[in-house]
């Protein structure tokens, strides 16, 4: 079985405005040939979709975001997985998980670490490619956030 597992996906300024315009291929083409060969090929995304409008949240570190061209963009390159749980997810609140939940859902983008509840953000992925199963498990540490979730809110936490 043949993984590539990239770390740290976060288009942001001159590669953020090519991605929106769709011009896939001058950010991600010189990775597409090397997914293609892949089994299975994870990325972990750095940062929240907001689609929607929505403020961010009050924290010491960067708010971070993208649209869910980002999404589209790592699909188009041969991306099969992303992982959600880091220090960003949350950055946008619950606009920004559901936004990105959505986008992973509707382009059928498999996730681990993000989800409505704490349940579903801590499911591990069971994945079976060429006779072989392979368990992906991703969280973080609670980092940065200055004000308390409300209960029952969304969670990137395991």
């Amino acid at each position: 079985m043949k993984l590539i597992i990239a770390g740290d996906y976060n288009p942001r300024n001159r590669v953020a405005t090519l991605i929106d315009k769709g011009d896939y291929q001058s950010v991600l083409g010189v990775v597409k040939p090397i997914l293609e060969e892949a089994d299975y090929s994870i990325v972990n995304l750095e940062s929240p979709v907001v689609d929607h409008f929505a403020a961010p949240i009050e924290k010491c570190g960067p708010n971070l975001k993208c649209t869910s061209k980002a999404i589209e963009a790592l699909k188009w390159a041969g991306f099969d997985f992303v992982t959600l749980a880091n220090n960003h997810f949350y950055d946008y609140g619950e606009i920004g998980v559901k936004d990105t939940l959505t986008a992973c859902q509707s382009l059928k983008m498999d996730y681990v670490g993000g989800g409505n509840t704490e349940v579903e953000a801590g499911q591990i992925l069971y994945k079976e490619l060429k006779g072989k199963k392979l368990a992906i498990i991703n969280c973080c540490e609670h980092e940065f956030i200055l004000q308390q979730k409300p209960q029952g809110a969304a969670t990137h936490l395991m």
